[in-house]
């Protein structure tokens, strides 16, 4: 699941309402402001495993590291930060 904003705390219920489960949340490396951070820290205290995506050169890592979550799908939500094709194609159907 990629998201950063108080939306992705009711996505995560409803995928967890839905019986799936979410593999990792996705936080854009371009937002810093402390909402961010305190989306993050519940989305941690919830259980969930956080993955920052990185710019530029990072993204070839980050897609390795995103197909290793063998996730089916990516759900998006409220993202700034465009996903080139490898993050787009990680899970297994994409995004």
């Amino acid at each position: 699941m990629f998201g950063y904003d108080r939306l992705v705390l009711s996505s995560l219920a409803t995928v967890r309402e839905s019986g799936h489960e979410v593999a990792a949340v996705v936080f854009p490396s371009t937002r810093t402001e402390a909402r961010v951070a305190e989306v993050r820290d519940e989305v941690e205290s919830r259980g969930h495993t956080v993955v920052q995506q990185p710019t530029g050169a990072g993204v070839p890592a980050f897609a390795e590291q995103l197909r290793g979550l063998e996730a089916h799908i990516g759900l998006v939500w409220s993202y700034p930060m465009i996903l080139p094709p490898e993050v787009f194609n990680a899970p297994a159907m994409g995004c």
